[in-house]
């Protein structure tokens, strides 16, 4: 008897993606916009409108549109409004944690940003899945949509033969869902009509500027170039700290300056938070310390070394680091987390595109 279950979606990391993207510009644009216009409010002095209740409307309206249409877009559209009315809904958790309902709350913007983590956690869950006999076909299924609407192009119908062939072949489907699929493979091939591909000045833009940028700034010259470069500059940042203290043991008065310097930097205020700053600046130093090992194994040629090493640290600062940093300076730490995750992603390519064919050239090569 085979068990109804869950069925991830066709796309569902891309969504996700669309959903977390929109809740991180979404807190960094309003917490920037309030920051720069004295915290303005809307209301008068009994009334005020928080910025959590328009929120919720634009959460609630972006889980309303998949409920009520079927088309395929208004999904993206649904994630793109969710991510934003959650990112205007959580911004104001500080006043959810504390009695007095304080938005400047220190704490809350760390809490957001782990909120952020487990977003992107989720979405490398999603992302990494394999899709089964079953899904394939509930995802061919969604995908004659377009069959129904007349607006099938000839790459909507080639990914759909793949979908429906791959289904065909798989070992763990059912008998059912191995016919269904076979009929309609044999549908699709024969009866399905396809349009020519649309063609607007915006994706046709988007597309020459894509291929432009992988023709020419990811050559694998250029973006080795980039990685050592923004792996060392990472790198030495995140000693700083560090290297002031070091200079500042062996002098009472430059200790005393540089002390004052991070209060006065990172708003200290109690002994807790200092140790915390202390804390930060270590984990940082282990940060700076993988990144140097690995602009080292990079110089060397062992990039896949290399690559372990940097990711390894960048981790540790996305995971450790930058939630510290947030409670001490939320702007900075934006900044930090955006070039983490930047650098991961490059650095997850250049391995993806060019570091197993090298491997295989070096197997072929050591073969007799």
């Amino acid at each position: 008897m085979y068990r109804r279950r869950l069925i991830e979606r066709e796309r569902a990391a891309s969504y996700l993606f669309t959903m977390l993207l929109a809740f991180a510009l979404t807190i960094l644009i309003t917490r920037l916009f309030l920051e720069l216009s004295g915290y303005p409010q809307i209301g008068n002095e009994q009334l005020h409108i928080a910025h959590v209740l328009w929120g919720g409307l634009i959460a609630a309206v972006g889980a309303t549109l998949p409920l009520i249409f079927a088309n395929t877009f208004v999904l993206e559209v649904s994630a793109a409004l969710i991510g934003a009315g959650l990112g205007l809904f959580f911004d104001e958790v500080g006043k959810f944690l504390t009695q007095n309902n304080d938005y400047f709350f220190r704490p809350a913007a760390s809490v957001i940003y782990v909120l952020f983590l487990l977003g992107v956690y989720v979405y490398i869950t999603v992302r990494r899945g394999e899709p089964d006999a079953q899904t394939r076909l509930h995802h061919a299924l969604a995908a004659m949509q377009e069959i129904v609407d007349g607006d099938l192009d000839p790459q909507e119908k080639a990914d759909l033969e793949r979908m429906l062939r791959a289904t065909t072949r798989a070992e763990d489907a059912i008998p059912d869902v191995h016919e269904l699929a076979e009929a309609l493979l044999v549908f699709v091939r024969e009866q399905a009509d396809v349009v020519p591909a649309r063609h607007t000045l915006l994706r046709d833009a988007l597309r020459d500027a894509r291929c432009w940028v992988e023709s020419t700034l990811l050559t694998r010259g250029v973006l080795r170039a980039l990685l050592i470069l923004s792996t060392a500059l990472l790198g030495l940042l995140s000693l700083v700290d560090l290297a002031a203290l070091l200079r500042g043991l062996g002098d009472p008065q430059q200790m005393s300056r540089l002390v004052q310097g991070w209060a006065a930097r990172a708003s200290l205020t109690s002994g807790q938070e200092a140790t915390w700053f202390v804390l930060m600046i270590g984990l940082k130093a282990v940060v700076g310390v993988a990144l140097l090992i690995a602009l080292v194994q990079m110089l060397r040629g062992h990039e896949e070394q290399a690559i372990l090493f940097a990711l390894a640290g960048l981790l540790l600062s996305i995971a450790a680091v930058n939630v510290l940093l947030f409670y001490f300076a939320q702007f900075v730490a934006a900044a930090y987390a955006t070039v983490d995750f930047l650098l991961i992603a490059a650095l997850n390519f250049y391995r993806r595109r060019y570091l197993p064919a090298t491997e295989a050239d070096r197997r072929s090569q050591r073969a007799p």
